[in-house]
């Protein structure tokens, strides 16, 4: 894999903080804090976290980046002026949004005995209350379950191709072995690599993978700072959901059951509200940032 430099690339220089941040180098362009790892696929952008495929690497002082990341991260993020704050001035219509709550009638998804929390139906809630909530704002949205149903995966793809719709959001929680994994995530398609043959295939997804990215970052960034939850990033897979989408897409990850205090906080209420609420603060981000185009 070819590398580049990260200075040369953005037009600035970068400088390695003291030991203690753990090898971060940082650079600033324009109105962007970049930072990186040395060692590790962690960037972070403006503050929230996105993964890259291959880590970032130090030679003779210097701080290189994979030209894959370079291609499919940096500059796509790069590229755009993000915003920062809502623009309600926009005169733009509003966009169609297919919400799709995970799971559904006999896969109950992620469960918590404890706490007598099922997947399936807090991924419903989510999603009713998100369309509820975006439909004040003017937004078309529709759903591919409205009660606890089980529609097949392909399904749920070919009801986003049909409509015709703007924006795909799959909205799930998390549970792990390891009862300590905590924070939220979103997922967007895994890009085309040369490393893995399998990898390599370019997908129906990947025509607008940029702005999948964008918009996985912004409803990152809205989830981590309404919530102060654990940012455990914007991450890449090949979810069904995600490969044949003719729109931009993500899956959102909305907290691990398997973590006691995130199962307890998600039986409070409001608790769901909230998640709504930074779902739509993104949403509204990332509209507004194309609409500056």
């Amino acid at each position: 894999m070819a590398y580049r430099s990260a200075a040369d690339l953005l037009g600035s220089q970068a400088r390695q903080l003291e030991p203690s941040e753990q090898g971060i180098w940082e650079l600033y362009t324009a109105n962007v804090h970049w930072q990186w790892q040395a060692g590790s696929r962690r960037m972070w952008f403006n503050g929230i976290l996105v993964w890259l495929d291959f880590p970032a690497l130090v030679a003779d002082g210097v701080l290189y980046l994979a030209e894959h990341d370079i291609a499919f991260t940096v500059l796509p993020l790069g590229n755009q002026q993000v915003n920062q704050a809502l623009n309600d001035a926009s005169e733009k219509p509003k966009p169609r949004i297919l919400i799709d709550p995970g799971h559904g009638g006999r896969d109950p998804g992620a469960v918590n005995e404890n706490f007598a929390l099922r997947e399936k139906a807090l991924a419903l809630k989510t999603a009713l209350q998100l369309a509820e909530t975006l439909r004040l704002l003017g937004w078309q949205v529709l759903l591919t379950r409205e009660d606890d149903t089980f529609v097949p995966l392909q399904k749920r793809v070919q009801m986003a191709l049909e409509t015709e719709v703007d924006l795909f959001v799959s909205i799930h929680y998390n549970a792990a072995v390891n009862p300590l994994a905590e924070g939220i995530e979103v997922f967007i398609l895994t890009p085309p690599t040369a490393e893995e043959q399998a990898a390599a295939k370019l997908l129906p997804g990947h025509q607008h993978f940029a702005d999948s990215l964008l918009l996985g970052w912004h409803l990152q960034q809205a989830l981590i700072r309404q919530t102060q939850a654990t940012d455990r990033g914007v991450r890449r897979d090949r979810f069904a959901v995600l490969r044949d989408l003719q729109q931009p897409g993500v899956l959102v990850e909305l907290g691990f059951l398997s973590h006691e205090a995130t199962a307890r906080r998600l039986t409070e209420p409001g608790a769901v509200l909230e998640l709504v609420e930074a779902l739509t603060i993104g949403l509204e981000a990332y509209q507004n940032c194309l609409n500056r185009d």
